[in-house]
């Protein structure tokens, strides 16, 4: 395949990926998340983010891997190598593998925020105890 076909390959998916997961980002902040946002949801945004994150990683992966090309020749005085590398494809790929890795990191946190966890308390003194609460 020649670049133009990869790029245009990649391109198509990240839009499509984007466009598939728009619902993920709508109304995204860089705060925490906010109290009313349901557990349930916030789960379901950070599973979406990971699904694109990983997908955006993988081709950037796919297009950095075919950017570089070499071919060898036998001759009869010897072998000779001609490699070629695309520049231009070598950057949007690792574009996308950071852009993937961000999504990828911004999922895992939305999906960690979503979990509830017990929390342990020892309590000393006059009255000797272990509480164990967990809040929903």
């Amino acid at each position: 395949m020649n670049a133009f076909v990869m790029k245009r390959i990649a391109a198509i998916v990240l839009v499509g990926t984007l466009g598939a997961s728009s619902t993920a980002f709508a109304g995204e902040q860089t705060n925490p998340p906010a109290p009313s946002r349901s557990a349930e949801a916030q789960r379901q945004t950070g599973l979406i983010k990971l699904i694109a994150g990983g997908s955006i990683a993988t081709l950037g992966a796919l297009v950095v891997a075919n950017s570089h090309a070499s071919s060898t020749v036998n001759t009869g005085f010897g072998k000779v190598t001609a490699s070629a590398t695309n520049t231009g494809g070598m950057v949007v790929g690792l574009g996308m593998v950071g852009g993937g890795v961000f999504l990828l990191y911004r999922g895992a946190k939305d999906r960690k925020a979503a979990q509830t966890s017990p929390s342990i308390g020892v309590m000393v003194g006059r009255q000797k105890g272990v509480a164990i609460t967990k809040q929903w």
